[in-house]
Parts: C-alpha cells; structure tokens; sequence
C-alpha cells in the first residue's frame, strides 16, 4: 500500500492555492492513487459520513462556521475569541474524522488552504496573542508538505474582480474598498505568513509561473518528500 500523504497550501488571496489543488489532484489521480481534496470551500467539503458520531457534529458545524453570511455582512459582531474556538473545532474534527483515516489508508489528502490562513487573517489585527491563537489549532492535523505560494498583490489585483471585503482588510481595520487597501492589506498578509513559512520548512513557490510549470515544480518536492 501506498503511504498516505497529506499537502496544504497557504498564501494570500488569489494566489492560485485552488487552481494548483486540482492539478495536482489530477496528477494524482492519473497515478492511480485515490485523492480528497479538503478545505473551507463550499465546494471542497463534501464526504462526510454521517453515519458517524464525527460526521453529524461536522454537518452540523458546517454551517454555522462558512454557511449564513452574505459579502458585506458585519461579522465583526461576533468576537474573534469565539471566530477562533469555532475553527480550531471544525479543523480539529476536520482531522480526526477525514484527514488522519485517509492518510492512514495510504489515500493522498490536498487542502486550498490550511489553518494558517486563518491563523494570519484573525491575528493581523494584533488583537489576540499568537500563542493563544496557535493553541485552538495545535490538534489539527500536520501536512507532510506545505506550499507557500508567494504572488504580488498587484498581481492578485488583477486575478479577479469579485474580491471580497475581508481581502481589503475591513476586518483588520481598513475603512475602504479600495485598490489601495486590497494592496496594503495583501502585503500585510505576506509579511505575516513569511515567519510561519520559514519556522516550519514550507516550500515557497513563485506563483506569479505558468501553471504548468508549477505543477510540475511541485509534484517534484512530492516525490522529494516521498
């Protein structure tokens, strides 16, 4: 059998994290090894089985963590503390009842985006301290392999015309959607993931390449790692 191998990618908006999840979800699956994407997409989370006590308590957490919020919802009403008890709830059953039995069955596991992301976007503030931030994640399952895609703003600007009013930072502070917002708040997240790279052994990748050509870089960290 196979090993279970379980990737993450991590980086700012727009960075191409999805885009590179179903590459090398087809690469894999064109291997012949079975393949989960997971993360907080609507349309990465899927599978459950509710047959089991873990299954209903995540359908029943589902919505309350990503369902019931329109784009310019005030969020904020409700207080990071609680923000950060539910997310460190929903990753940690995420993991125990998905993550952790698939990768034990040799399966190969690919998250969008992994818990850091979060961690960054409920920190940027300064708010809370890391520590306490860092312990509501610290039964999350650990990817064998982290990806840092690492994209210019400017770039990601430019990605889509649909962003949302987290990616200008309204949560972090800022008081406008404007270019010059989505660009300041962009470079804060960066500069706050890059600490979190370094610390744990990510593979940082230029994702401003061709999409096939990073596909192909990172398949061979893959087989690197394996």
């Amino acid at each position: 059998m196979s090993n279970g191998l379980f990737i993450a990618f991590e980086g700012t908006d727009a960075s191409g994290k999805t885009t590179l999840t179903y590459a090398l979800k087809k690469a894999f699956e064109e291997a012949g090894r079975t393949v989960t994407l997971v993360g907080h997409s609507e349309f990465l989370r899927s599978g459950f089985d509710t047959e089991t006590y873990l299954g209903r308590k995540l359908q029943a957490l589902d919505p309350v963590v990503w369902g019931g919020s329109r784009p310019h919802d005030p969020i904020d009403q409700v207080p990071v503390d609680c923000w950060i008890y539910l997310l460190g709830t929903w990753y940690t059953l995420l993991s125990l009842h998905l993550i952790e039995p698939q990768r034990r069955a040799g399966h190969v596991i690919i998250a969008d985006s992994w818990v850091y992301k979060q961690i960054v976007h409920h920190n940027l503030a300064g708010t809370l301290d890391e520590a306490y931030v860092l312990r509501h994640f610290a039964l999350a399952a650990k990817p064998d392999l982290t990806f840092f895609l690492r994209v210019s703003p400017e770039v990601t600007w430019q990605r889509r015309d649909d962003h949302l009013p987290r990616d200008y930072g309204v949560f972090s502070g800022s008081k406008e959607l404007s270019r010059e917002a989505y660009l300041g708040h962009q470079r804060r997240l960066g500069a706050r993931f890059q600490p979190y790279a370094e610390r744990n052994g990510w593979v940082t990748l230029d994702g401003e390449k061709d999409p096939d050509e990073l596909r192909d870089e990172a398949l061979s960290h893959v087989r690197r790692q394996r």
